[in-house]
């Protein structure tokens, strides 16, 4: 009887502890595609994200623009300019101020627009957004892609309003941007 009630208690310890997780090996898949997994599953991280700081060709609510990337801080705070799209047209200055998350690859910046005659605040935007780098052969192909919104009201611009956009640069590899 003794036997049996040791047995029993060895059974109990062992379900309990596999449940909770406790004997069984696990992983952070976090970084693995998605999907189902069969097997062991071992991924590595994605490399760290770089914004090159230099001049992007962009496309801001269908129009085209430039996003120019004056400097990004190893903290992550970036600064540049915009000219084009619907806001950064003629006698308008447009100045970015935001971060940039190396790890993530996130983006988020305000754009401020002026009128440089004037000096006259015309709009303010607020864009958000993500990195994706492509290697195709020698060329490091940088895009950045996300969703706007006008936050301050403008003579070109109306509130609430959302829109889409994105930027794309390219380096060589043998050369960082």
């Amino acid at each position: 009887m003794a036997e049996i009630q040791r047995y029993m208690v060895i059974l109990t310890l062992v379900a309990a502890l596999t449940a909770s997780g406790s004997l069984l090996p696990t992983v952070n898949a976090s970084f693995c595609p998605p999907g189902p997994r069969t097997g062991i599953a071992i991924c590595s991280p994605p490399p760290p994200f770089n914004l090159p700081v230099r001049s992007w060709d962009a496309t801001i609510n269908g129009l085209p623009a430039i996003l120019n990337i004056t400097s990004a801080s190893r903290a992550g705070n970036i600064n540049g300019t915009i000219t084009g799209g619907d806001l950064c047209n003629g006698d308008t200055q447009c100045l970015i101020k935001g971060s940039f998350d190396g790890k993530s690859g996130r983006i988020s910046f305000i754009n401020t627009a002026s009128s440089i005659e004037k000096r006259v605040l015309i709009g303010i935007q607020n864009f958000t957004g993500q990195e994706s780098i492509a290697k195709i052969v020698d060329i490091k192909k940088y895009t950045l892609a996300g969703t706007g919104e006008n936050v301050k009201e403008g003579p070109e611009t109306k509130i609430p309003t959302t829109f889409n956009w994105e930027a794309h640069t390219s380096c060589l590899v043998i050369k960082p941007c």
